[in-house]
């Protein structure tokens, strides 16, 4: 087995970032600041939700400590699960990287008025997604 992967201060700095706020984190206030009192139950329910996810995800690493986080914590109660997480997993996050660069491109037009026009916002949100994705294969040392 090789020794382990390590990450730099910057790119841990950067995925902590980034799950913590997310892409709709960032656009949610001002939607919801129209709705009033019930969006605060809201993010109350969220945040006991994603603190569950946390505890739960923390016991399955001390108790079953295996490469493969959820598909193998999945696979361990069966094949077909952990094939079904694999490939709910894989959706969830190309359509988590789609909504990054939307988002990212939301708050460029702002600054760039060009991107309120559909195709030069899409090609806007494609070029988003590239970068990270270079980024990322990069790897996390830097």
């Amino acid at each position: 087995m090789s020794s382990a992967k390590k990450i730099g201060l910057f790119a841990c700095t950067g995925v902590v970032a980034g799950n913590m706020m997310g892409s709709g984190i960032a656009l949610l206030p001002a939607n919801l600041a129209s709705i009033g009192g019930i969006a605060i139950w809201g993010w109350i329910i969220s945040i006991i939700g994603a603190m569950s996810l946390a505890y739960v995800y923390a016991r399955l690493a001390t108790k079953n400590p295996q490469q493969g986080g959820p598909i193998a914590y999945a696979g361990e109660i069966s094949p077909a699960f952990g094939f079904q997480t694999g490939v709910l997993y894989y959706h969830a996050n190309w359509i988590g990287n789609l909504a990054i660069g939307i988002t990212a491109v939301s708050y460029l037009s702002t600054f760039f008025p060009v991107l309120n026009d559909p195709v030069p916002a899409g090609i806007a949100c494609i070029a988003i997604v590239w970068v990270f994705t270079f980024v990322n294969m990069l790897g996390g040392t830097w």
